[in-house]
């Protein structure tokens, strides 16, 4: 009897379980779902690339920053658009990137995000703060924190405890480890 092939919806589902795994995800495999989507020609969507971003972002000893912007190439390549949870992926790949958290790269994504005429979330800003606060030490400021936070109510984003007060708190925490 042969074997049934998977389709794209389950090999996203794989590859969001592989972003999953206790102790970080291994991205091997979810890069090997990618690869086994194009061998075999099946037509991979947002949710799927979004999924990967989320592997990279999970991604063993810190996320694979490099590897994250490669795959939103790629969407990008197949015709596909980024939406909010696949830019906040990314965001997220950016404040847990190996050797700290890159607020500049993650200033970058949301510059993207307001240019696709999309409406930064709530997550979106925690992701930016926590970006800033996991930055390699000597970067940065307290006064980034405030900045982000006043952004964030010029755009009528509605600042929920306790996501925000821990975004917060490790922000503190961080700049004064600095």
């Amino acid at each position: 009897m042969a074997g049934v092939e998977p389709s794209a919806r389950t090999l996203t589902g794989l590859t969001f379980a592989i972003g999953r795994a206790e102790g970080g995800a291994d991205i091997q495999p979810a890069f090997a779902t990618l690869d086994f989507l194009r061998q075999r020609n099946i037509q991979s969507d947002r949710v799927f690339y979004t999924s990967l971003l989320h592997a990279c972002a999970a991604a063993r000893g810190g996320a694979d920053l490099d590897s994250a912007h490669s795959i939103l190439f790629m969407l990008e390549s197949d015709g596909l658009e980024p939406d909010l949870h696949t830019y906040n992926e990314l965001l997220a790949a950016c404040a847990l990137a190996k050797g700290g958290g890159q607020p500049g790269q993650a200033e970058a994504v949301m510059t993207r995000v307001g240019r696709d005429g999309l409406i930064p979330s709530i997550r979106s800003y925690n992701l930016l703060l926590e970006a800033y606060a996991r930055r390699p030490k000597g970067e940065g400021n307290a006064e980034s924190a405030m900045e982000i936070l006043q952004r964030m109510e010029a755009a009528g984003v509605q600042v929920r405890l306790p996501s925000t007060a821990y975004s917060l708190r490790l922000f503190h925490a961080c700049t004064a480890a600095c």
